[in-house]
């Protein structure tokens, strides 16, 4: 028979066997091949942005032409930026500073992450790195600078750097006699003000000690005013509470003695209070911005 012949075929040894039913509904004998790897179908799914609707309803030809707007749209991009930036170059070269940083704000809008617009504004705001305006150098740009500008990048500003480290040092050394002549007045003050918030206080507390006791005797005083019919009682109740209310009036000059004197001693602890307390803030506010800048591009 046919299938006798086909399992008695000597081509046919070592293969499994298996029984399925025909289209006519009976059971025949096939060979399993295990040496025959089944076809795979794979196909590429394009990757879509988040909730990208459009291109989930797009032809792959509509795909194609899509991404090949946005790859010129990149390239018009990167082109504008690149002429930007050699506007800026040279405005630069010409201390047309100002023209610079409107074409490097620009080039930043365009590209938040471009090292070399951070690098050529470091350069238009501190006029090719020989003076600091604090006032429009923030540290933002010194994070930009650290974080965008690449090594060699960092070098050019670097190479460029030492007038302002020259700079930075002197107004450090500047800051630092601020320092020690602020805390020197700090320290005479502190021990007049506070004799004066001792004393301001102790008075406070002597003329506290009547207060309490006219009012004590006005009150007491009151409690026998029906007791007798002379009035006796009662006029000692208006004399001591009479006095209660002038000691009264003489506590509220003294608290706010007291409070003036304590007043003293916590504004004699804050720099703002002071004209040489101000200067060293300004001082050291100036210094920690070169240097954060500094540190951006170079050691410090």
């Amino acid at each position: 028979m046919a299938e006798e012949r086909l399992i008695d075929d000597d081509i046919n040894k070592g293969k499994k066997y298996k029984i399925r039913k025909n289209e006519n509904g009976e059971d025949e004998l096939y060979i399993e091949n295990p040496d025959e790897e089944e076809e795979s179908i794979s196909f590429e799914v394009p990757e879509f942005e988040t909730d990208d609707e459009d291109a989930a309803v797009m032809t792959p030809e509509q795909l194609a032409a899509r991404e090949k707007a946005k790859a010129e749209e990149e390239q018009r991009r990167k082109e504008a930026i690149a002429s930007l930036l050699q506007k800026a170059r040279a405005s630069i070269e010409s201390e047309n500073f100002e023209e610079a940083l409107n074409s490097l704000a620009l080039a930043a809008q365009a590209d938040e992450t471009c090292g070399e617009a951070y690098m050529l504004e470091v350069i238009a705001l501190t006029r090719n790195l020989t003076e600091f305006n604090r006032e429009r150098i923030d540290d933002a740009l010194s994070e930009n600078v650290a974080k965008y500008c690449t090594e060699e990048q960092k070098a050019t500003l670097a190479a460029m750097s030492e007038p302002l480290y020259a700079e930075y040092c002197a107004v450090a050394e500047r800051t630092a006699e601020l320092r020690v002549e602020n805390e020197r007045k700090k320290a005479e003050r502190r021990d007049v003000f506070a004799e004066r918030s001792k004393r301001a206080t102790l008075v406070f507390s002597i003329a506290l000690v009547p207060l309490v006791a006219f009012v004590a005797l006005a009150i007491s005083m009151g409690l026998f005013i029906f007791t007798e019919q002379t009035g006796k009682f009662l006029i000692l109740t208006i004399v001591f509470a009479a006095l209660a209310a002038v000691n009264f009036v003489v506590e509220l000059i003294f608290s706010r003695k007291m409070w003036e004197a304590r007043r003293n001693c916590s504004l004699n602890e804050k720099n703002s209070s002071t004209a040489l307390g101000r200067e060293f803030e300004e001082n050291e506010g100036r210094m920690l911005a070169i240097k954060a800048l500094l540190a951006s591009f170079r050691e410090v």
